[in-house]
């Protein structure tokens, strides 16, 4: 392999990385706000689960969202009552 490829391999990777840590820290803003806004509608953001996927018009945050405790299986969001799992 040449050392013009080896750079270009690596450099490859470096930007990878730092794409992902990116992303990560996209993600960890984007729960944080989630937080902040369940708080505010009265809920205790630790108590609960936002997984990416379904669309909540109830929802103050937009999504659906799931009690960690009661329903750990998200058979039923909090605000509009649909589970997690549709087909």
């Amino acid at each position: 392999m040449s050392s013009d490829d080896k750079q270009a391999l690596e450099q490859a990777r470096e930007n990878l990385r730092n794409a992902n840590d990116e992303v990560e820290e996209r993600h960890k803003e984007l729960l944080d706000l989630y937080g902040s806004v369940l708080e505010k509608h009265g809920h205790n953001p630790k108590d609960l689960v936002v997984p990416d996927g379904w669309d909540c018009e109830e929802s103050p945050i937009g999504v659906c969202a799931y009690h960690f405790f009661e329903d750990p299986c998200h058979d039923r969001c909090i605000f509009c009552g649909k589970p997690e799992e549709r087909k």
